[in-house]
């Protein structure tokens, strides 16, 4: 017995579904195509009929059976295919439905690690106004080094609610121990405008120091080198401020919370609004006040025409005279006080390291 197999009804295009295929009809046709041959073959050799009338039954019924036939077997692929379509696109569905998961998942992860990294990395940045000690220091000075959000060589905060008055220059170095381990230590160097680094000698804080000791060290430095007036002025309260404030904006900017964003690591928050940086002086609502490249290095030239005299840039329309006098006084302590030691070489002036005594033409 022939079954025809019927396809699901197709309802996606609006139309109608799909009538299910006549069986008995093809079934009948196909016996008439059988009987009109047989017939043709019969009357040809028992009553040896001549003439069209055999080749008349004999086509039309071999046509009338094959067509049929034919008709089956098409309607049977036709099903088989349409049905093995319908497989296809259901295994597709479903890989489509697990990748989609997949990358759900893979976001989620990369969404909770970046929430995770910044919840330390916040952590870190408040570590020192929660508690002022070498650990939470440590940790804030290392992350933001690590991030590049500071100059770790030059990396300064205030001390003092004089914008004239003491700064420590924060700094993290290893004692390279002989047979044992390394020690770490966090340098602080007394820095003011008038003369730098070289405010007072600096202060080594141990590890296993508390914040107490270290910053009476820092006190009986200024004393010892007669800086009363930058002593005075020294408020141990704005060192762990200064810090989480320096670091927290480091991260803000690498986030891309700050607009204008700034462009260069932190040297110094200078106040609430103006920060030093590798790039120069910039302000967090107006953007760069005056790029790195105004203050030229102090150079030291054997054979060359010496570089033009430093002016001092012009205030921004609106900005207090008195305000950026103080605040050109920082900035020219900072970048102008770099020195570097030219010699010509072939002809042009080759620059030395900082430090290192000229050898002369060469």
């Amino acid at each position: 017995m022939i079954r025809a197999v019927n396809p699901p009804p197709n309802t996606s295009n609006g139309d109608a579904p799909e009538k299910p295929l006549a069986v008995l009809p093809l079934i009948v046709v196909f016996i008439v195509g059988v009987l009109l041959v047989v017939a043709s073959i019969g009357l040809s050799t028992a009553a040896q009929w001549k003439g069209i009338w055999t080749q008349v039954f004999l086509g039309t019924g071999t046509t009338i059976g094959l067509g049929a036939v034919l008709f089956l077997l098409q309607r049977s692929v036709f099903v088989k295919t349409v049905n093995a379509v319908a497989e296809v696109e259901r295994r597709v569905d479903q890989r489509v439905g697990a990748v989609e998961g997949e990358v759900r998942d893979l976001r989620t992860a990369v969404a909770e690690q970046t929430a995770g990294r910044h919840a330390r990395q916040d952590e870190a940045a408040s570590g020192p106004t929660s508690e002022l000690s070498w650990e939470t220091l440590n940790r804030a000075i290392e992350e933001a080094t690590r991030n590049n959000l500071i100059q770790p060589d030059q990396f300064r905060v205030r001390v003092s609610p004089d914008p004239r008055g003491l700064r420590l220059k924060i700094e993290r170095l290893w004692i390279v121990g002989r047979g044992g381990p390394d020690t770490p230590l966090i340098r602080l160097s007394p820095w003011s405008i008038e003369q730098g680094a070289n405010a007072a000698a600096p202060v080594h804080w141990a590890q296993d120091q508390q914040a107490s000791v270290a910053l009476d060290d820092v006190i009986a430095s200024l004393e010892r080198a007669g800086a009363h007036r930058l002593r005075e002025g020294f408020e141990p309260v704005l060192l762990q401020h200064n810090v989480s404030a320096s670091v927290d904006l480091g991260f803000r900017n690498q986030r891309g919370e700050l607009n204008p964003p700034l462009k260069g690591a932190t040297i110094e928050l200078f106040n609430d609004d103006i920060v030093f940086t590798d790039a120069g002086v910039e302000s967090l609502s107006s953007g760069l006040l005056a790029t790195a490249s105004k203050f030229p290095e102090t150079i030291k030239i054997f054979v060359a025409p010496r570089p033009p005299p430093y002016v001092r840039p012009d205030p921004p329309d609106g900005f207090p005279t008195d305000e950026w006098t103080v605040l050109m006084e920082c900035a020219e302590s900072t970048y102008l006080g770099r020195t570097a030691w030219a010699a010509p070489r072939k002809g042009l002036a080759a620059t030395m390291p900082l430090g290192l005594p000229p050898k002369g033409p060469t």
